[in-house]
Order: C-alpha cells, then structure tokens, then sequence
C-alpha cells in the first residue's frame, strides 16, 4: 500500500457560490412563503421535489418529512428593515422588533415554515 503524501500544490481555483438549498418538508407550503410572504419568484423545477428562488440562487428540496434547522441562517439584504416588519407583522409572520447592532447594521429575524432562521438586514 502506498504512502500519502500530502500534496504542496495549491488548491485549485473555486469561482463562486452556485446556490444553497434549504431541506423542506412540504414543497407546496415553501413555495407559498417564500412567493407569497415575501414576494420573491420561485421556480418549481421539479413538481413535489425542488423549486429554486433565482435572486437569492436558493433551492428548496423537498425531503417530504418534518425537516429540522441545522444551526444556519439565511440572512437576506433589504432596503428598508423596518418597512419589512410592519410588512411581515401584519401578515402573522412572528418576527422579532428590529434592532440596530453596535455596528450600524439593523436586523429582524423571523423563520419560514420549517423553522429555518431568516434575517432581514439592512447595511450599516
């Protein structure tokens, strides 16, 4: 069996983020927020499987089970946070007040319907 030798080559080039895709439950129920609640144009790829919200290159894949957050974040840049949580409150969407962070950033949080934590933020 031959020895490994750990290679002094550098890594080979990475040329971005292609997308991330949140694990849910129920396709038709994540489609619905991420369209209806929050305004964005979702793709539905593959019907009861996978649908993709092309501005955040956010896929949504169904597991057809309960899903559990996985200690992530998904934190989304907005214009105006506080305009977003009166939008967001007013729809029943359970969303935290907005705060402004030490370093000028203001934030609210909320999750989608499957627990998944969303960040609203505004820049400093």
């Amino acid at each position: 069996m031959a020895t490994e030798r750990v290679s002094r080559r550098k890594a080979p080039a990475l040329t971005g983020l292609e997308g991330v895709a949140l694990e849910v439950g129920d396709l038709a129920k994540a489609v619905a927020f991420y369209r209806d609640v929050l305004g964005l144009k979702v793709e539905v790829m593959a019907p009861g499987h996978f649908a993709m919200v092309p501005k955040l290159q956010l896929g949504l894949l169904s597991t057809g089970k309960k899903v559990r957050s996985q200690g992530f974040h998904l934190e989304i840049e907005v214009e105006d946070v506080d305009a977003w949580y009166v939008y967001l409150r007013d729809r029943g969407v359970e969303v935290s007040a907005p705060v402004t962070e030490e370093w000028g950033e203001r934030n609210v949080y909320f999750t989608d319907p499957d627990g998944h934590e969303i960040e609203l933020s505004q820049g400093s």
